[in-house]
């Protein structure tokens, strides 16, 4: 798990002898280059993930790795794996051990596995969506007897029948 403030990087190559791979091409970004200098909330962390998908000469035979890197700044709560983190920059598959076999379906091919959930973002807690429609409902309903009323008013119709 990545402290806060921490800059991660992938690299993606076929080694012929299932060996390990070498490390993202070039140099990584500082944290702040990416993230800027913004701090998490409390209970939170960012993280600068860069995604080097490679060269022809690095993918499978036959593959054609993505033109386009992934550099982001992603946000979670501070127990978000590395994987958790990437999956909210992108598309991720994982084997049954919970390995990142794919990202943004590349490799092409690599089918098994699932798909990663993000990691749970910060300050998204779960129904905050039905609160502000139902707000929204709320005010809407509020405004609208408001005109009504005021239409009455202004036309001499009563709101409200007199017993005097």
């Amino acid at each position: 798990m990545p402290p806060d403030g921490s800059v991660v990087g992938w690299r993606f190559s076929a080694a012929p002898d299932a060996s390990a791979s070498e490390p993202p091409g070039g140099e990584l970004p500082s944290f702040q280059s990416v993230c800027g200098q913004d701090t998490a909330g409390s209970g939170h962390k960012r993280v600068a993930l860069a995604v080097d998908f490679g060269d022809d000469a690095d993918a499978r035979p036959g593959d054609r790795p993505p033109a386009q890197d992934v550099l982001r700044c992603v946000a979670g709560v501070e127990d978000a794996t590395t994987a958790q983190l990437l999956a909210s920059a992108a598309r991720v598959r994982v084997n049954a051990q919970g390995e990142v076999v794919a990202v943004t379906d590349h490799p092409p091919g690599e089918t098994d596995g699932t798909i990663l959930a993000p990691a749970p973002a910060m300050g998204s807690p779960i129904g905050s969506p039905v609160l502000l429609v139902a707000g929204g409902v709320g005010t809407l309903l509020l405004l609208a007897g408001g005109t009504i009323i005021a239409t009455r008013r202004r036309s001499g119709t009563p709101s409200a029948p007199s017993n005097l």
